[in-house]
C-alpha cells in the first residue's frame, strides 16, 4: 500500500504466470484495440470483468483449500506457527500448502477436484541450527524478511556449502529463490559466510505433467 505505509502484504492466490488470467484478458484487449470506439469499451469492460472474476475465483479456491488444511492439521494434532497456501505451476486448481513448525515444515497438496478432502502432509527439516553464527548475514536477513518467515536451509555436504530457500515458490527442495550463503572447510563443523550466489532452478516438463495429473487424480507426490 505504498506510499500509505505499512509492511509488504501478499495473498499468494495467483501464480506469477497463469494463462487462464492472461490469455482472456489479452484477447479482449487486442479486440478492443482494433474495434470501433463503442465496441472497444465493451471489449475492454469484458476483459476487466473476466480478469477480476478470475482473481476472485482464485482467492475463494485458496481459502477453501486453506480451510481443508486447517481441518486436517487439527485431526493430525499438528501445532503450527504459520501456514501458507499457494497455487502450483500455471493454474488455480492445484494448491500447495506449507506449514511451519519451528525446526520442521510440512508440505501438502489439495486440488479443487479432490473427492477426498483430506490433505496428506510430508515433514521436512528446516535445518535452522546450521545458521548458528550466521544470524547477522545480510542475505539471510533479507530472505527472512522477503519470505515472511517461510524459509529453510539445506546443506550440500559434498560441496560443503549451505543455501537458504524461500519455501513459497516450488516444492520439495526445488525452489525458485535459493541462495548459497556459506561454506565450510572439510574438517570444520561450522559454516562461514560467503558472497551470496543464486542457485537457479526452472520447472521441468515432467514436473508440469505431474502437476497436471495431480489436478485430476488424487495421489500423493
Amino acid at each position: 500500500f505504498w506510499p500509505l505505509g505499512g509492511g509488504p502484504l501478499f495473498l499468494g492466490s495467483v501464480f506469477i504466470v497463469d494463462p487462464l488470467y492472461t490469455l482472456p484478458f489479452l484477447l479482449t484487449m487486442v479486440l478492443a484495440f482494433f474495434a470501433k470506439q463503442k465496441n472497444a469499451y465493451r471489449w475492454a469492460t469484458l476483459g476487466l470483468v473476466l480478469s477480476t472474476g478470475y482473481l476472485l475465483w482464485a482467492f475463494l479456491a485458496q481459502q477453501w483449500v486453506l480451510q481443508r488444511a486447517v481441518t486436517e492439521l487439527k485431526k493430525q494434532n499438528i501445532i503450527y506457527q504459520k501456514i501458507f497456501v499457494g497455487p502450483t505451476y500455471f493454474n488455480s486448481f492445484l494448491w500447495r500448502v506449507v506449514v511451519l513448525k519451528k525446526e520442521k515444515y510440512y508440505e501438502g497438496f489439495g486440488s479443487v477436484f479432490d473427492k477426498n478432502l483430506a490433505i496428506h502432509f510430508k515433514s521436512h527439516d528446516r535445518n535452522l541450527k546450521l545458521l548458528t553464527g550466521l544470524e547477522k548475514n545480510s542475505t539471510i536477513k533479507k530472505m527472512k524478511y522477503f519470505s515472511h518467515g517461510f524459509y529453510a536451509v539445506a546443506p550440500n555436504n559434498k560441496k560443503h556449502t549451505l543455501k537458504v530457500m524461500d519455501l513459497r515458490m516450488g516444492w520439495s527442495n526445488h525452489y525458485y529463490f535459493q541462495y548459497r550463503v556459506a561454506q565450510r572447510e572439510s574438517k570444520s563443523k561450522r559454516y562461514k559466510p560467503t558472497a551470496p550466489k543464486r542457485v537457479f532452478f526452472r520447472p521441468q516438463l515432467s514436473e508440469i505433467k505431474t502437476v497436471w495429473n495431480r489436478i485430476w487424480k488424487e495421489n500423493n507426490f
